[in-house]
């Protein structure tokens, strides 16, 4: 008998229920009203499996508490309707371990007042048949409603049924390919020793996983993931093989498309840097392994700037696209070419052999004209060619080197190609050692405006002149612009030399109008870099002027013609704001580039100077000196005075006085000299008159 079983629970039951609930034939548990087990019958005891002699209840009901107890949201439905009984299905552990599937009926006990005060559960365990129905039931649903693909074969691979998903996928009705073999879905894509290692698999382990290529109904292949399985009889043999597949070709095409665009240009749809760096590294292993040569050519386009900034971006793509057709047709089978970025290619030639018969084929393809918006355009190509393993043994080095040789095409005028060579590896190092002097130098303010006289043709008065910066090292002494501006413009250190530049001259400018001529005026340089980057340029000017107090005709800023053609908000926002501060423009070497009478028009400017090669030339050139005349008379008509450069002989001036020009520049009068020269000369120009 179960001891202490009239313990004085915290739930009570009248007598006569409390009988009832102890020699019920069903299993039965007593809850309090918030759903703690408080007492279980003997029919429960043994629907659990445990033997009722010798167990004390509390400790039983303890051990089992967890098991029994009711969820807060089963006593919230029944609480909705205390007079109807809650069914629930409900799972116990039998002493054994097992678990048993049952239907729990939960029928609260009410007191006078109709108020919940315990719950008394029934259980009855559900039948093994109605468990097997309900699973079947289950894997049919799994079976028809699966979104994988389902078949399933005899030991022969006769196909016995297929699921609608395998119909979706393939195209094929169950009618279609029940009783035929599944090999009828083969792609033919796999070899016969790929199937041979998956049915060794299968007939060794019983199952294989892996993916392959599958034909659908109407004849398309596709990629499929394929689990395929094997059920055995009682006796081990081969009772049915199931078989389950995903089409994988939505994945593959999202695959192919983060691959494109991880290792593909969009524009040229070459190879990018990426794929290139990945190509190069692989051809330097396997070369080394052989001790073979690769060549690699870096191809920089000349002038394809100025097709993006005149006809605008998508005629640059056009160009990009077609530049990277006809690099391939150059090089075909024999080696690789991938786009690195804006306008730069890389050609990777297998065979050193072929890279002279190469290059001259890129170069004679890159000379025809490209046709952008009905227009013949014409551009060129520079190359610099480095050697694998002559040059370097890597990829960084073999592009340092490459880069190198084609920059030396760039200042020999471009439109040719050059191997690499260690002399130009000694120029890289101490153009780096130049950058790095340029960086200390702004900052330790190392420089010094020199200043070049432009006379007045008329009476030889000297009323304005051109401030030229030189950077004076501390061991190398003065340094003239031509060696340290081109680095200054490639590296951007230009902007803040700039910045200097304009600061001291107008300081000097005003010093010599309180001391030499009130209407005294200074020309300063602004190179194309510096006006397009600097966006506040233009307010470092005007600060200036109103911290001296000077009026904007104190100053002339002189631009290149190319500066014109830039058709930006930008350059056409500043060279207003110059205009309204009365800074007076100057076109400084006039001829060179490509400005019309429009460009001169629309920036109202002042001054145009004529390029010194044309001042040179015009003595033994007749032809350059009608166009000096020309330029001369055409800009008087715009109300534009005109300046000559580079006046070295007294021949030169006549001329230019007989064509009327205003002013001049250059040796004859006098080189850029520093400030106290230059004070000297005006005195005494002031002292002649």
């Amino acid at each position: 008998m179960i001891n202490d079983v009239h313990i004085n629970h915290p739930v009570e039951l009248d007598r006569h229920t409390l009988h009832l609930f102890r020699v019920s034939p069903v299993s039965m548990f007593l809850s309090s009203v918030t759903g703690k087990l408080e007492n279980i019958n003997p029919a429960l005891i043994k629907f659990l499996g445990y033997q009722q002699e010798g167990i004390h209840l509390p400790d039983f009901i303890t051990e089992h508490q967890n098991q029994f107890n009711l969820s807060q949201t089963l006593l919230n439905t029944i609480e909705t309707d205390a007079y109807d009984p809650a069914v629930i299905d409900f799972e116990f552990q039998h002493q054994s371990g097992d678990i048993i599937a049952a239907e729990l009926t939960v029928i609260p006990q009410l007191d006078k007042a109709g108020k919940i005060v315990s719950y008394i559960s029934q259980i009855v365990a559900v039948p093994t048949q109605k468990i097997a129905t309900e699973h079947l039931q289950l894997a049919s649903l799994v079976y028809d409603k699966s979104s994988e693909g389902m078949l399933v074969t005899d030991k022969n691979g006769v196909i016995l049924d297929v699921n609608s998903s395998f119909t979706r996928i393939t195209g094929y009705l169950k009618s279609d390919v029940c009783g035929k073999n599944a090999s009828m879905l083969s792609s033919g894509q796999q070899d016969k020793l790929f199937y041979d290692l998956m049915w060794n698999q299968i007939n060794s382990t019983g199952h294989w996983k892996g993916e392959l290529w599958n034909r659908r109904k109407l004849g398309s292949v596709y990629p499929v993931m394929i689990s395929i399985n094997t059920d055995f009889d009682s006796n081990g043999r081969v009772n049915k093989r199931v078989a389950l597949f995903s089409d994988l070709t939505e994945i593959k095409a999202k695959e192919k498309q983060i691959f494109q665009q991880a290792y593909y240009d969009t524009i040229t749809g070459l190879p990018n840097r990426s794929l290139f760096i990945e190509r190069l590294n692989h051809l330097i292993n396997l070369k080394s392994s052989q001790e073979s040569c690769i060549a690699l050519m870096l191809l920089d386009l000349d002038g394809f700037k100025e097709v993006n900034d005149t006809l605008g971006h998508e005629a640059g793509d056009v160009m990009l696209k077609e530049t990277a057709e006809r690099l391939l047709l150059c090089v075909k089978e024999n080696g690789e070419v991938a786009r690195l970025g804006g306008d730069e290619f890389t050609i990777i030639l297998h065979d050193i052999n072929l890279i002279e018969n190469t290059v001259q084929a890129i170069l004679k393809k890159l000379s025809q004209p490209y046709t952008l918006e009905n227009e013949g355009i014409y551009i060129s190509g520079s190359i610099g060619i480095t050697l694998f393993p002559d040059d370097s043994d890597d990829v960084s080095g073999l592009l340092k080197r490459a880069d190198q040789a084609m920059y030396t095409v760039k200042r020999q005028g471009r439109n040719g190609y050059s191997y690499f060579t260690h002399s130009m590896r000694q120029k890289a190092l101490d153009r780096l050692t130049s950058i790095n002097e340029l960086r200390e130098a702004i900052e330790k303010q190392q420089f010094v405006l020199y200043y070049q006289p432009i006379v007045n043709l008329s009476n030889d008065e000297i009323f304005k002149a051109e401030a030229l910066v030189r950077w004076v090292h501390p061991d190398k002494g003065i340094i003239s612009p031509d060696q340290f501006i081109p680095i200054a413009e490639e590296t951007g250190l230009i902007i803040e030399i700039g910045k200097w530049v304009v600061n001291e001259a107008l300081q000097q400018v005003y010093v010599w109008r309180e001391t030499h001529n009130v209407d005294f005026q200074l020309s300063v340089n602004e190179s194309p870099l510096q006006f397009k980057s600097d966006e506040n340029s233009f307010k470092n000017w005007f600060a200036y002027l109103k911290k001296l107090d000077l009026p904007g005709e104190a100053v002339s800023i002189e631009i290149t013609e190319n500066l014109l053609m830039d058709s930006s908000e930008s350059v056409d926002l500043k060279m207003q704001k110059f205009k309204d501060a009365n800074i007076k423009i100057s076109l400084d070497d006039f001829g060179t580039g490509y400005a019309s009478l429009s460009y001169l028009k629309r920036f109202d400017i002042e001054y145009l100077k004529i390029d010194k090669s044309y001042v040179q030339s015009m003595e033994q050139d007749k032809d350059v000196l009608i166009l000096c005349e020309s330029i001369i008379q055409m800009a008087h008509k715009l109300g534009i005075l005109v300046i000559a450069e580079g006046i070295e002989t007294q021949s030169q001036l006549d001329i230019l006085n007989s064509l009327d020009c205003d002013y001049g520049q250059g040796y004859l009068f006098s080189r850029p000299v520093p400030v106290d020269e230059f004070e000297l000369m005006i005195t005494d120009k002031q002292h002649q008159s």
